[in-house]
């Protein structure tokens, strides 16, 4: 039972965290508080040449997508919880690594999952 209880607590914290990151990226990318951060990323950013369809240039595009810019707090919030995060066992080295990123890739996941809903609810409120 308390194997289980532990198991419940590490997705509860994995839900939690992509709930976080999903509100990080979907703030630094949307909304008009970061818009001057985004303007200086564009204007140093190049966009490719021939007018494809990366006008923002690769960074720009980085710090204006959810999903990709999600990848980032994601890094530094597993960071900084990575002791409350194993998904599938309590492994060291390289099972732990693995551990890891998969761990990594649930919470991107959910929280382009997260951003999704957040972007339908907004649409239908307008």
């Amino acid at each position: 039972m308390k194997i289980e209880m532990e198991r419940l607590d590490i997705i509860l914290n994995v839900v939690l965290l992509a709930m976080a990151v999903s509100v990080i990226s979907l703030t630094v990318t949307k909304t008009k508080v970061f818009r001057p951060l985004r303007q200086w990323v564009y204007s140093w950013s190049k966009p490719k040449p021939n007018g494809q369809s990366d006008e923002h240039g690769f960074f720009g595009e980085l710090i204006s997508c959810p999903f990709c810019f999600s990848f980032y707090p994601t890094v530094l919030l597993m960071a900084l919880y990575s002791d409350k995060l194993r998904l599938l066992s309590n492994f060291a080295g390289f099972l732990g690594i693995i551990d890891y990123v998969i761990s990594y890739f649930v919470v991107v996941c959910l929280a382009s999952i997260f951003t999704g809903w957040i972007f339908r609810s907004i649409s239908q409120i307008e």
